[in-house]
C-alpha cells in the first residue's frame, strides 16, 4: 500500500481456533468485495485446548490467505501459545503483535494494541494480564510527541468501562463487571478514531463519541468502539439488537416493504438478512485513511450522532479516575437541606439532658433527628409532588386588577 493511501481492513472477534471457519468467510469477502490490506484479531485467538489445524499452519501445510495480527493470551491456558512477550511471526501471514505497542505502516496508518486482560494482583504482573505500569509506558510512549493527536485504531481483548455512558444501550452487558477501567483510561488519553474489543462473544457498535468539551477546547475527530462477537457466533442469546436511536426508522422501511413483498417467505428472508449482515457479527469490515494524510477539516467532522465523551466526568472534566477500578462507587445522590452551618446566638442543648451532639461522619449530609414534612432527607417527606429544588424562585400573576385575581399563580 502506498503511503497516504485508503486501506481496507478487516477486524475479528474471538477466534478461539476456529481458522477454518475464518478464513473461509475472508475469502468469501475478498472475493466479493475485492482484496483488502489485513485483518486484525481481538480477543482469544487460541481456543482452550490445542487445535489440530493449527499445526497445519504453523508446519505450512496451510496458509493464511490475508497477513493477520492478533493480540496476545487472556488466560493462562493459552498462555504459552505466544513464545515472545514482545511480538513474533507465529505462522506464515500470522504474526503476534505483543504485549503493548503501537504498529505503523509503510501507509502511515497507526494502530496501538494492548494484549491481556486487567491484572487484579500485584506484581509480578502474569503473562496473560496488563498492570498499570503497561498502560502508562503505553500512554507515555505515544504522548510525548509534541504533535499528537490520536490513534487511527485501538485494540484490546476487554471492554472500556463505562463505554455506554451517554450511548446506546449494550443489552445485558455490564461494563462495571466485565470492562476494564485501564482501558478506558486508555482509550480516554490515545483518542482513537476506531476501538476494537471482544472477549462478550457479543456484537455492539457505540454511538460516535467526541474528544473535546463543547465550546470549551478546540474540535477534534470523533472516536468509535466498536466490540465484536466470536467466529460463529452460536450463543445468539447474547447478540446485540439494534440501537432504539434506530429502530424507529427501521421499523418504517420494514412497513414499507412489508406493503411491496406480499409472500411471507419473501419478508422473511429479508428481515433473517438484515439482521444477519449488520447484527450478528464477528467480522468488521471499514476503509480507513491514515489521520496523517487527512485535511484537518475532514478530520475534525462531527457526524449527526455524535455523543458526549464517555470516559470524561459531566461539565467537560478531563479527569476518568472515577472508571479505575480503586475508585469506590458514590451513593446516589439525594435532596437535602444544608444544616451544617452554624447558627448564631446562643447554642441550643441536645434533648436528653446536657452534653455535645454526636459527630458525624466528614463529608456526609446531616440526617434529620425526627420526622419533619418539610425537610427532605426526612424519610417521612412525600418527594412525589417536588419537580425542582433551586435558591430563587418566579411568581407570576395574570394580567387584571389585583382583586378580580382568581387566585391562580405561576411558579
Amino acid at each position: 500500500m502506498a503511503p497516504g493511501g485508503a486501506l481496507r481492513v478487516l477486524v475479528c472477534g474471538d477466534v478461539e481456533g476456529r481458522l477454518g471457519s475464518l478464513y473461509s468467510r475472508v475469502q468469501a469477502a475478498q472475493s466479493k468485495s475485492g482484496p483488502f490490506d489485513l485483518l486484525l484479531c481481538v480477543g482469544n485467538f487460541f481456543g482452550s485446548a490445542q487445535d489440530p489445524e493449527w499445526e497445519e499452519y504453523q508446519t505450512g501445510a496451510k496458509k493464511a490467505p490475508i497477513q493477520t495480527y492478533v493480540l496476545g493470551a487472556n488466560n493462562s491456558e493459552t498462555a504459552q501459545c505466544f513464545p515472545d512477550a514482545s511480538g513474533c511471526e507465529l505462522a506464515e501471514n500470522i504474526t503476534y503483535l505483543g504485549r503493548k505497542g503501537v504498529f505503523s505502516g509503510a501507509s502511515g496508518l497507526q494502530i496501538a494494541y494492548l494484549s491481556g486482560t486487567e491484572s487484579t494482583g500485584g506484581e509480578p504482573t502474569p503473562a496473560h494480564c496488563f498492570s498499570t505500569k503497561d498502560v502508562t509506558d503505553l500512554k507515555t510512549s505515544l504522548l510525548s510527541a509534541s504533535k499528537f493527536k490520536g490513534v487511527d485504531i485501538l485494540l484490546t481483548s476487554s471492554w472500556p468501562k463505562g463505554v455506554e455512558i451517554f450511548g446506546n444501550s449494550p443489552g445485558d452487558i455490564d461494563t462495571k463487571k466485565c470492562g476494564s477501567g485501564l482501558v478506558s483510561l486508555l482509550a480516554a488519553s490515545l483518542k482513537p478514531r476506531y476501538h476494537f474489543a471482544a472477549l462478550q462473544k457479543v456484537y455492539y457498535e457505540r454511538l460516535p463519541y467526541r474528544n473535546h468539551a463543547v465550546l470549551q477546547e478546540a474540535a477534534q475527530h470523533v472516536s468509535r468502539f466498536i466490540a465484536l462477537a466470536g467466529v460463529g457466533n452460536s450463543d445468539k442469546r447474547k447478540v446485540q439488537r439494534v440501537p432504539g436511536t434506530l429502530l424507529s426508522p427501521l421499523m418504517r422501511i420494514v412497513k414499507v416493504i412489508t406493503v411491496s413483498l406480499m409472500e411471507t417467505s419473501q419478508l422473511f428472508v429479508f428481515l433473517l438478512t438484515l439482521f444477519a449482515v449488520r447484527f450478528l457479527q464477528y467480522l468488521y469490515a471499514f476503509s480507513i485513511l491514515p489521520m496523517s494524510s487527512m485535511e484537518p477539516a475532514e478530520l475534525v467532522k462531527q457526524p449527526q450522532d455524535v455523543t458526549e465523551n464517555p470516559y470524561r466526568r459531566p461539565g467537560g472534566g478531563k479527569s476518568c479516575a472515577h472508571l479505575l477500578p480503586d475508585e469506590k462507587e458514590e451513593p446516589a445522590p439525594q435532596f437535602f437541606f444544608d444544616l451544617s452551618s452554624k447558627p448564631k446566638g446562643r447554642k441550643r442543648r441536645p434533648e436528653g439532658g446536657e452534653g455535645q451532639q454526636p459527630k458525624r461522619a466528614p463529608g456526609k449530609p446531616p440526617l434529620p433527628t425526627a420526622a419533619c414534612w418539610f425537610c427532605l432527607a426526612s424519610p417521612e417527606v412525600e418527594k412525589h409532588l417536588v419537580v425542582s429544588i433551586g435558591t430563587h424562585v418566579s411568581l407570576s400573576f395574570r394580567l387584571g386588577p389585583f382583586r378580580s385575581l382568581p387566585g391562580i399563580v405561576w411558579v
